[in-house]
């Protein structure tokens, strides 16, 4: 098994597979590229959401092709910091509209 950017563990049969996805309840991520693709290219990974409620898998793509663990690790840091953000002011306008 190996640890990808301290989310996801996956198996070296899905390290070895041509394209692969892996879903984590909301979140999803698809790897490409790589010396499997017919023309090889570079290998990556991105990062996925759902886009709605009825939807089965990750659809959304929320991030560029990441290639690198610092280029991971820099977009869901980032991430996790604007989520927050959005946490206290969606906190902040519920309690707002129960104000009035």
């Amino acid at each position: 098994m190996t640890d990808v950017a301290g989310i996801f563990r996956v198996s070296k049969d899905w390290e070895n597979s041509q394209m692969a996805d892996i879903t984590k309840g909301r979140f999803g991520l698809h790897r490409g590229g790589g010396k499997h693709e017919p023309v090889p290219a570079a290998a990556y990974v991105q990062i996925y959401v759902k886009s709605s409620v009825l939807s089965r898998a990750p659809d959304l793509a929320i991030s560029a092709h990441l290639m690198t663990e610092a280029e991971i690790d820099e977009f869901v840091d980032d991430a996790l910091a604007e989520l927050a953000e959005i946490r206290i002011d969606a906190k902040k306008a519920l309690a707002a509209a129960d104000s009035n």
